[in-house]
């Protein structure tokens, strides 16, 4: 049995990092892609997603995300439910980067369909997860969140990247 470990210094690196991870993981729980470069959902009237999972992986790889951006910037980082709640890691970001992130996650000024997402998917990562207990229907969205969260990558390593920390933020 190989076993393996890993070391985390609570970074923003060690946070972006393992969101990496996370979407990867999230990615190969969609399946392959069909010829149309759209991911298959079913084959031969198989299943061939996986969704609840990918949705849980890709909630997480946001939330790793969120948190990389809160450690950058010097921010509080929630605790308990309100540590995996999207919309709650968003709301303590400085408000200049809310916008950023408002206006290029879902398409070129869209904070409003930005927020609304994050409104209703901002408990994906403990309600998808733990869906099965209880009775009834739970409402997920694989590819929605997967784009999501792919873009968050891309604007967390931007501004990881071009937006230095100032101190104290006037607008948090």
């Amino acid at each position: 049995m190989m076993e393996m470990n890993i070391f985390s210094n609570e970074s923003e690196k060690d946070y972006y990092y393992n969101g990496v991870s996370f979407l990867k993981a999230s990615e190969r729980c969609l399946g392959d892609k069909d010829e149309n470069s759209g991911y298959r959902i079913f084959e031969n009237r198989d299943l061939v997603q996986l969704p609840a999972p990918a949705v849980v992986n890709a909630a997480f790889a946001a939330e790793m995300f969120f948190k990389a951006l809160l450690r950058h910037f010097n921010c509080k980082i929630p605790k308990g439910a309100n540590g995996h709640n999207l919309e709650c890691l968003y709301k303590e970001l400085p408000k200049n980067i809310q916008d950023f992130i408002g206006n290029n996650c879902m398409g070129k000024n869209n904070i409003t369909g930005f927020e609304k997402f994050l409104n209703d998917h901002a408990r994906d990562f403990i309600d998808i997860r733990y869906y099965i207990e209880e009775q009834g229907f739970a409402s997920m969205s694989p590819l929605s969140m997967y784009a999501l969260s792919f873009n968050l990558m891309n604007e967390t390593k931007y501004i990881l990247d071009e937006v230095p920390y100032k101190g104290d933020q006037d607008e948090n």
